[in-house]
């Protein structure tokens, strides 16, 4: 046997085939007493010892790989440990198609492997300390995340389940912001009450919908003006008897559809006043509703081109019949009464 280099004090076999050199059985190296050890029986046919620091060396020039390949009667190359120089590569893997690479751990367990279609799996934790790249996506069954972003440098972002989305904050709020500005907030007020919350001043809250294909701002509520709720169309309350509150037409009236009915409560002395249309009838009628009384103020007379101004009983009160007006006193006898101006205008006729 030809030796580059050092030679070991001892080599150590059961007999060498003269004729080819080989080594017949186990074969140790010995360079020295390693101490109280003896090899394993499944890895003992080839042994090297030393007193001191040992190695196995495999030299090639910088071009060529330098390798271990490992093999039996099917395949000579099952698995290879090789590296090369020039490509500053080290590679380890299985020569066979569907051949599986597994990293092993304590009484040799898998700790990651490594399937045929590249697919690895981790027994474990994986701990990476730098950015983790998964442009095919990423398959997870829960994410527990330290740090408190979660950023997308760039597009929207889309999150989309089979079932519910649930956004369970433990501090009680949902805060909606825009490029770093909130502009709208949930809150759970004081256990159980539920908040929406515009926080930029005097701005609006808006309810927007779309009808017939344009869209709508159904309510808006004026938060300059203390919360003032405009609607944009009729409002209708449901008690199984759907009853639309019509149309606002100024900040005093409202007008009332279908056949409703409306409570005016006060608590001092006083009065209001009420306009009423029956629209089966073609009739209107104007109340005075006072603290503990009522009387009517005009009516439209159903079904005659009459219109009365007054009281119930006809008296104290302007009748508008055809052309002719008739004045009655508050004893309903006819009178004469003088029209004057109040200084702001004429009378012309």
């Amino acid at each position: 046997m030809p030796y580059v280099g050092k030679k070991p004090a001892d080599i150590i076999a059961t007999a060498v085939d003269t004729t080819t050199g080989k080594f017949s059985g186990a074969v140790t190296l010995n360079d020295g007493d390693a101490g109280s050890v003896t090899a394993n029986t499944v890895g003992d046919e080839l042994v090297i010892e030393s007193s001191g620091a040992g190695g196995l060396s495999i030299l090639t020039p910088d071009a060529s790989d330098a390798q271990v390949l490992l093999g039996g009667p099917g395949t000579n190359a099952g698995a290879i440990l090789r590296w090369n120089d020039n490509a500053n590569l080290v590679s380890l893997g299985t020569n066979n198609t569907g051949g599986t690479l597994a990293l092993k751990v304590g009484g040799f367990s898998d700790a990651l492997t490594i399937d045929a279609s590249a697919n690895a799996t981790v027994a474990g934790t994986l701990g990476v300390t730098g950015a983790v790249t998964a442009n095919a996506g990423v398959v997870v069954d829960n994410i527990t995340i330290d740090g408190t972003e979660i950023d997308l440098s760039s597009g929207d972002l889309t999150i989309d389940v089979a079932g519910d989305i649930t956004l369970d904050a433990g501090g009680g709020n949902i805060i909606l912001q825009e490029d770093g500005v909130s502009f709208g907030e949930l809150t759970d007020n004081s256990g159980g009450d539920f908040d929406i919350k515009c926080p930029t001043n005097n701005s609006d809250i808006r309810f927007k919908g779309v009808d017939g294909g344009s869209t709508v701002t159904a309510l808006r509520l004026d938060m300059s003006d203390a919360g003032t709720a405009v609607f944009n169309n009729g409002i209708k309350v449901g008690d199984g008897h759907p009853n639309n509150i019509g149309q606002v037409k100024s900040t005093s009236s409202v007008s009332l559809a279908d056949d409703a009915s409306i409570t005016i409560q006060q608590a001092t002395a006083g009065s209001q006043v009420v306009c009423i249309y029956e629209t089966s009838q073609g009739a209107w009628a104007i109340y005075a509703v006072g603290y503990g009384v009522s009387s009517i103020l005009a009516e439209y007379a159903v079904g005659t081109t009459d219109f009365v101004v007054g009281d119930t009983d006809g008296k104290a009160c302007i009748i508008t019949s055809g052309h002719t007006t008739t004045f009655k006193n508050r004893r309903g006898v006819t009178s004469s009464y003088r029209i004057s101006s109040m200084g702001v205008g004429d009378f012309k006729g």
